[in-house]
């Protein structure tokens, strides 16, 4: 059943309760298969694309020393998300100078969420310096992002909506809120800030389940969250274990669902679309 909420699509069947949950996470499972009558007309089973990829292969210039400074450099980590948040923010001509500057204030808030674009036309100077400082001159602020955002749009989606976000902390309500960010044919990569240096296991990249065929898009104007309301057999769930030479995942909106982690242990997670 199809059901529309406010140009939130909701596809709604019942699932099997997990009857396990494993704390130290896994990068494979069984693909999730989709209902006869919940498949989209003329569906073919997928070939999943979810994969991992490590800073390194991402960034040649920076001379493989990129995972490195990742895995132990906090200071890093923690500049990187300071400069995207100076870079990435935008003030909204509709407020007036007051307003503005509480907005400016919360963007820096590092406790906070926020969402920007990386298709518009601009430098991102404080990523530039940022990576500079720590001995990264070679990556441009310019370089970093649009080689993240090249993930969303070199392997064959169909749809980009240029947005990046940093999400920060867990989403509210139960503990799987299963759903798809607009259930098109649309690439979404990911970078990790684990919450310690030398951390490796999961709770940094969300969770997800591999679907064995494509559902119905969504029937709405604006493309918007397919949220799947239940939960999924344990031996259906990917919980994926960030390390060093895996700080990237990359999987394709249609072919997956995703939640948050059940144990959230990071400090934030870039996503592009």
């Amino acid at each position: 059943m199809v059901e529309s909420r406010g140009g939130w699509a909701s596809l709604l069947f019942v699932l099997v309760l997990a009857t396990r949950v494993s704390r130290h996470g896994r990068s494979h499972a069984l693909v999730f298969s989709v209902p006869s009558d919940m498949r989209a007309p003329g569906a073919k089973e997928l070939a999943h694309r979810t994969r991992f990829l490590s800073l390194d292969s991402l960034y040649p210039e920076a001379g493989g020393r990129l995972c490195d400074a990742w895995d132990q450099n906090a200071q890093l980590r923690l500049d990187i998300r300071k400069a995207g948040r100076e870079d990435f923010y935008e003030d909204n001509p509709r407020f007036d100078a007051k307003k503005l500057k509480t907005l400016k204030a919360i963007s820096r808030d590092l406790g906070s969420s926020l969402m920007g674009y990386w298709d518009r036309d601009r430098p991102f100077p404080a990523l530039g310096e940022a990576l500079g400082d720590h001995g990264f001159a070679e990556v441009s602020g310019e370089l970093f992002v649009s080689r993240m955002a090249g993930l969303c749009t070199g392997d064959g989606g169909e749809h980009t909506f240029g947005s990046w976000m940093e999400i920060v902390g867990r989403p509210r309500g139960s503990d799987h809120a299963w759903h798809q960010d607009s259930g098109l044919v649309q690439d979404t990569a990911m970078l990790g800030f684990p919450k310690d240096n030398g951390y490796e296991g999961e709770g940094v990249f969300s969770h997800v389940v591999e679907l064995s065929h494509r559902m119905p898009e969504p029937e709405t104007e604006v493309p918007g969250p397919v949220v799947i309301d239940g939960r999924f057999p344990e031996e259906n769930v990917i919980r994926p274990v960030y390390a060093k030479g895996r700080e990237i995942i990359v999987y394709r909106d249609c072919d997956v669902l995703h939640s948050a982690p059940d144990k959230v242990i990071r400090d934030c997670l870039w996503r592009f679309m």
